[in-house]
């Protein structure tokens, strides 16, 4: 996956039994008409979508894109993505043996629902709306864990609480008054009568008897925060994730003792070692699921389920290749995972959930396989632009020849383009991997930024220049030949050991050693200008000389930058966590980072903290929040909300005010506005101005 920081799960699970919870998207008598045609392998007949026999039948006429016309002066509207789903974004997953329900945490609205596996639901509690802690209303629950007696424990990001439902009532189990400095409750574990919670820095225990609570110490300097908590079935052990380490403690643990440090001691970044636990490490790790002989750990920097063997004492890849991508399922080793945010283990399964699909897939521990238990790989991107669903945009840019739309699709590893006539198709690739030639052979793998050019050769069309980082390349995809090479960087599998990647100087082709190029623009001389998160850089490709220079400035130590737009008058802006800045290629940065609103005391202040776009529009400046669900303009020097509720996370279009977006990313000025990715909405939304 693209080098990110990590964003809040959405969706919490607490799984009662065995089962499929979730079933493929069924068409089939639903209304259609013109401004919503059917899908691909349905036909509109009588105002209902038919499926066609076998499949066969011509493409659904499409209607091109038009704006949601609305009563205010700014209009949020679909610009790519069916109008008619609400996604759910599935999470967090914990095993608990039952039979014949699943119990939800629908953290976007609110709410927690138990679901049947015959595709049946109910609202056990919240009432849709965000509220106060000793309401039956929830706020953005994003943790739950299940007690012996039945008892459900709401871990409620929203109030900073912990929750406690039974017998149909919701009431305030602790919060941070009843211990100082609680934080946002990532991750909850039951065992013993002792309820295990994640929060941020810290992990604690609490005796549910009496509500007494104590810290467990963690050793090692790894430092950083405390996502995941998971216990053994046997009910003996807790893990403890804490960023780049996984410690373990007796569930019996008194107050003032310490947890050992199982893997990855004294780490301090991400990076992929396996073998024996003393030296092994990870990536981020934002979820666990022990077994009474070790613990699997999900990887959501290389893409992989990971097992801790406490038998030999060694750290495994159980399951992935290292690539985000949403892949065909198979032998374990070859089926790539898309950021394993959610597991739980149950008998030989252990199940898995990709943070940006709408599927589950199960690790087979006995046969090392992995299947899908829901769901299926997504399908090519090919129809109208309102029966689409997107897996992740990486990039948008638009051709100023023809019109077209070209954007990135990290999931399908592939770009797609919309044209005039309302269709979305695949230009070139699709399945990760690193081919070049024509379009229809040319493969890519970690597809990110892209932007349009005009062609060195002058032909009409142009050609297109896209980050594809899990190559660790700038590749070029010439429009009117339809091919596609390598422009600068070399090759992720011709690296010499031992010589990574880093910010990149000297001739573009084979000596430039690209980390994950992301987010390009490109100025009216022709500079392609991009940011290299992992390497923490800000670089451009200069055409006339076929090279790269490095121009991160002297003393810019951000975390990793993650958007770029041209600046009214020259220059550029960047954006990234804790990071908004002015940069004009001579002078030092301007640096804001202290007008964004950003607190990590306050959970609305905490989302403005991570800006994730940016775009010009009009000599204006306008950045996407990714956790704060908003677009925000910069003006006068300080940053004010323009479209989106902040915080409040969903799906609406139309004025900007009551508009929600569940994370607005990467973003391009267009005419009459800009394009933002929507990518947990799985879609591409146009905001006028």
């Amino acid at each position: 996956m693209p080098a990110t920081l990590y964003r809040f799960r959405f969706i919490v699970l607490v799984a009662l039994g065995a089962g499929c919870f979730l079933t493929p998207p069924n068409y089939e008598g639903k209304a259609c008409d013109g401004p919503h045609p059917c899908p691909d392998g349905y036909q509109c007949a009588q105002g209902k979508c038919t499926q066609c026999d076998g499949g066969d039948c011509k493409p659904a006429a499409c209607t091109p894109f038009a704006p949601t016309p609305c009563s205010g002066p700014v209009c949020v509207s679909t610009f790519i993505g069916n109008p008619d789903e609400q996604p759910r974004l599935l999470n967090r997953i914990i095993s608990v043996p039952d039979a014949g329900v699943l119990i939800a945490a629908d953290t976007y609205h609110h709410q927690l629902l138990e679901l049947s596996f015959d595709g049946g639901s109910r609202v056990i509690a919240g009432t849709g709306a965000c509220g106060e802690a000793t309401s039956q209303s929830l706020c953005f629950p994003g943790a739950v864990a299940r007690a012996d007696d039945g008892a459900l424990y709401i871990g409620d990001w929203g109030t900073r609480t912990i929750r406690r439902l039974k017998d149909g009532q919701l009431s305030l189990f602790f919060s941070s008054s009843t211990a100082g400095g609680f934080s946002i409750p990532l991750d909850l574990a039951w065992a013993q009568g002792r309820l295990f919670v994640a929060h941020q820095s810290r992990a604690t225990v609490i005796d549910v008897s009496n509500q007494t609570f104590f810290d467990i110490s963690l050793d090692s300097s790894g430092g950083g925060q405390v996502h995941a908590i998971s216990v053994s079935p046997n009910g003996q052990t807790v893990y403890v994730g804490h960023e780049f380490t996984v410690h373990s403690a007796p569930t019996n643990i008194a107050n003032g003792s310490m947890a050992s440090a199982v893997v990855g001691m004294n780490a301090i970044g991400p990076s992929l070692v396996l073998g024996n636990l003393g030296s092994a490490r990870f990536g981020a790790l934002r979820s666990l699921a022990a077994t009474d002989d070790g613990v699997y750990l999900g990887d959501t920097t290389f893409q992989r389920l990971l097992y801790v063997n406490l038998t030999t004492q060694k750290l495994e890849s159980a399951a992935g290749t290292g690539t985000f991508s949403s892949s065909p399922v198979g032998p374990a080793t070859s089926t790539a995972l898309a950021s394993p945010n959610a597991l739980f283990v149950d008998g030989d399964f252990v199940y898995i959930v990709p943070r940006f699909e709408e599927r589950v897939q199960r690790f087979s521990r006995s046969k090392k396989t992995v299947e899908d238990a829901v769901g299926s790989a997504l399908p090519p991107a090919d129809g109208c632009w309102n029966t689409l669903r997107l897996g992740t945009v990486g990039g948008i840019t638009q051709s100023p020849v023809t019109g077209t739309t070209y954007f990135t699709d990290t999931l399908r590893n592939a770009v797609l383009q919309y044209t005039s006539d309302g269709r979305v198709s695949t230009l070139t690739g699709g399945g990760p991997g690193y081919e070049s030639g024509t379009l229809d052979k040319a493969r890519f793998k970690d597809l990110s930024g892209i932007v349009w050019a005009p062609s060195p050769a002058q032909r009409p069309l142009g050609q297109l220049i896209v980050g594809d980082s899990g190559n660790g390349l700038l590749r070029r995809i010439d429009l009117d030949v339809g091919t596609v090479d390598d422009l600068a960087g070399n090759p992720r599998g011709n690296e010499p050991a031992g010589i990574p990647c880093s910010r990149a100087v000297g001739s573009a082709l084979g000596n430039a050693r690209l980390c994950t190029p992301h987010s390009l623009v490109r100025d009216t001389d022709g500079r392609v200008y991009f940011i290299d998160p992992t390497a923490r850089a800000l670089s451009y490709y200069e055409p006339l000389s076929s090279t790269i220079a490095d121009m991160t400035p002297t003393g810019f130590v951000g975390p990793a930058p993650m958007g770029l737009s041209l600046r009214p008058g020259g220059g550029i802006w960047v954006v990234g966590y804790l990071v908004m800045a002015e940069f004009d290629g001579i002078n030092p940065p301007i640096e804001h980072r202290g007008d964004l609103a950003c607190s990590n005391t306050n959970f609305r202040g905490y989302g403005y903290c991570y800006p994730s776009g940016v775009a010009a529009s009009k000599g204006e400046v306008f950045y996407s929040v990714s956790e704060g669900r908003a677009i925000r303009r910069w003006r006068n020097g300080a940053g004010s909300d323009y479209a989106g509720k902040p915080w409040e996370a969903g799906y609406q279009d139309g004025n900007a005010d009551s508009a929600l977006f569940a994370s607005p990313g990467i973003m391009l000025a267009v005419d009459g506005g800009f394009l933002v990715a929507d990518n947990e909405n799985h879609r591409i939304r146009f905001v006028s101005h």
